[in-house]
């Protein structure tokens, strides 16, 4: 099922591309993570936050220890029910979601006069708070055409971190091999 808002003033082009960004949720993230949820730890990266609590030398409560060694296990397991393609997208989006998403393509979608919009750092900040995001924003980039030219523009560019280049090249064969059947083939 696809939610979308009711934004009086968003222009078509946009509005498609919103549209392609909410299926990228209800199907590549599904086909993706084989129609299970993520945990929320792992959606929002507060797995490293989590295992802190363990050092922090604050007293913990009689009971919060097991729960949150139920949530660890919990975690673990679903991690490892994780394909090898999903893994590998997630450990891209965690070197290109760093510094606020620095790494991230931000798309400037239009104008909103009622503010009804995310800028470009918005949109970056956006994918990096969230896995669920990034799928389904890289997904629209993907199917709309932008991501093509901006992976190119980071493979090609030899001042860009290795990291980043080889996690934007991982994010293009996973979207490639799962985002692409969904698709369907380039129209000539």
């Amino acid at each position: 099922m696809i939610y979308m808002s009711k934004l009086l003033s968003t222009p078509p082009g946009v509005f498609v591309r919103l549209l392609v960004h909410e299926m990228g949720h209800a199907t590549f993230e599904k086909i993706l993570l084989h129609d299970s949820s993520m945990p929320h730890e792992l959606d929002a990266n507060k797995v490293p936050e989590m295992l802190a609590h363990f050092g922090t030398g604050v007293p913990i409560e009689k009971g919060e220890l097991s729960d949150l060694g139920r949530r660890c296990q919990k975690i673990h397991a679903y991690w490892d029910t994780m394909s090898a393609r999903a893994k590998a997208f997630y450990r891209a989006w965690l070197t290109l979601r760093e510094d606020d998403g620095k790494h991230l393509l931000g798309l400037d979608l239009w104008q909103d006069p009622h503010a009804n919009r995310l800028s470009p750092g918005q949109r970056r900040r956006y994918q990096a708070g969230k896995f669920d995001e990034f799928c389904a924003e890289v997904f629209m980039q993907f199917a709309m055409g932008d991501l093509y030219p901006h992976v190119r523009s980071v493979l090609s560019a030899n001042t860009i971190d290795p990291d980043v280049r080889t996690a934007w090249q991982n994010v293009w064969h996973v979207l490639d091999a799962v985002a692409s059947p969904i698709l369907g083939p380039p129209e000539r």
